[in-house]
């Protein structure tokens, strides 16, 4: 993307390019993912943090539904 501005420009670029390298091999990793959300965020443009933003809001929803699978299997085996 071009544009950015800031200090963390190259940072966001590079896991950007990371992140799009493995969800094309099949998905990348939940420390991935959190990364490139990060740097999203602290970007300086809008659309970079409304997309950052949209994707840690499906990571919680991921890892909420995760989390609520594994108590309930808990609860099963008791």
């Amino acid at each position: 993307m071009s544009g950015r501005g800031g200090a963390v420009t190259g940072d966001i670029e590079e896991v950007e390019k990371q992140y799009k390298q493995h969800v094309a091999e099949g998905g990348a990793s939940d420390e991935l993912r959190f990364s490139y959300a990060v740097y999203l965020i602290k970007s300086d443009l809008k659309n970079d943090i409304r997309k950052g933003i949209r994707l840690m809001e499906s990571e919680l929803r991921r890892l909420t539904m995760s989390y609520s699978l594994l108590v309930f299997r808990c609860t099963l085996i008791q």
